[in-house]
């Protein structure tokens, strides 16, 4: 499944395509839309300070996954995930 995102940042998904596209068939605004994949959910743990680790669904538009932690100004873990795609 893919979506379209307009230049305003908003995201129009699945049969909204082609309605939203063909009313500005011949606007030059046409070529700000960026054809992009839906992003799915990923199981991934959520740890917040005082509370306790959680496995939650999450979604990273940025499509990068880090692992970081440090223990008060000693970094324990910096390390980037390899793409598995």
């Amino acid at each position: 499944m893919c979506r379209i995102s307009p230049p305003v940042g908003n995201h129009i998904y699945e049969a909204e395509i082609c309605q939203v596209l063909e009313g500005v068939k011949y606007d030059i605004k046409r070529a700000a839309y960026i054809r992009m994949d839906k992003i799915q959910p990923v199981h991934n743990y959520i740890l917040g300070r005082g509370t306790l680790l959680k496995l939650s669904t999450c979604i990273c538009e940025l499509g990068t996954f880090v692992a970081y932690v440090r223990s008060s100004h000693n970094m324990v873990l910096n390390e980037c995930a390899e793409d598995q795609e």
